[in-house]
């Protein structure tokens, strides 16, 4: 592989690690990083811009045992930093070797870097093999993590409801509580009305009582007035048919029975019957001859 040397810090690198000026003249990536505010080229002072540093591809005639020499030189660098694009390049490179019919002692170089390069990559496969079990048990975990993790998410959404649902029932049953407390409230003032107008109504059926005992004692007493203005009505139409026929008729007299001296023994049993409520303003009369 050519490689090239530059000229500000003498490194010697592969060409695709240079960038070129429009006058010609190259340098490695790190040195172009530092002259890019430069006007001029610090080989020939040729004016330069910002930018003009570009690099070059260039397809190289590389002789069989050069190419061997490289190969071999190649496969010597590989390790378990190498891209996994250049191992699997290698094979294809000993076999492009090979087919250049390189001398014996190239063969037994290629061999020996094979065999180098064996045991410097079968460690590394292993790790990769070890790594890829890893993977897929970690692959497995994740993936079980994840469902977990899920269910997690479906619980605590479900929890988020429940919640919700609580929530809503105990605004309810303290609504309800409130409105039972109301109905309760309002009950008891309804009892109190209740209770207030049963006493009003038995002061009333009791004032109805007296009231029915007032009205039946005066039809009573009426209905003794009619019987006495009756008879008293007889009396005197006989009475004046007597004196009309001259011969009055002493004989029958209107009594008033309560206008009498009253006996003793009556008048406590008057007594007891006024105090038990059994008072009666009926007035009394008695018929009689004399």
């Amino acid at each position: 592989m050519v490689k090239l040397e530059c000229a500000i810090c003498f490194e010697t690198l592969t060409l695709d690690q240079f960038r070129f000026l429009k006058c010609g003249h190259g340098f490695c990536v790190g040195c172009n990083t530092e002259i890019v505010s430069k006007k001029v080229c610090p080989i020939c002072n040729a004016p330069k811009k910002q930018g003009d540093a570009h690099a070059i591809f260039a397809s190289f005639i590389v002789s069989p045992a050069e190419k061997v020499a490289q190969v071999v030189e190649g496969l010597g660098q590989i390790d378990d930093n190498t891209p996994s694009g250049s191992v699997k390049k290698a094979g294809k490179k000993i076999r492009d070797a090979l087919a250049a019919k390189p001398s014996e002692d190239t063969i037994a170089q290629l061999l020996s870097v094979a065999e180098g390069l064996e045991e410097r990559i079968y460690p590394v496969y292993a790790q990769v093999e070890a790594l890829t079990g890893e993977n897929k048990t970690l692959k497995a975990e994740a993936k079980e993590l994840r469902k977990k993790c899920q269910e997690a998410a479906a619980r605590k959404e479900k929890l988020k409801q429940l919640n919700d649902t609580i929530s809503t029932l105990e605004a309810a049953a303290n609504l309800a509580q409130r409105n039972a407390q109301e109905d309760y409230e309002t009950a008891e003032k309804l009892r109190k009305k209740v209770i207030m107008f049963e006493k009003k109504l038995e002061a009333q059926k009791q004032e109805i009582s007296r009231l029915t005992a007032e009205n039946k004692s005066q039809h009573m007493q009426l209905d003794l007035n009619k019987r006495k203005l009756k008879t008293l009505a007889k009396q005197t139409t006989k009475q004046k048919r007597a004196l009309e026929e001259g011969d009055a008729d002493d004989s029958l007299q209107v009594i008033d029975v309560d206008a009498q001296p009253t006996p003793p023994a009556l008048r406590r049993s008057k007594r007891t019957g006024s105090d038990s409520g059994a008072s009666s303003p009926v007035k009394k009369l008695r018929i009689s001859r004399r």
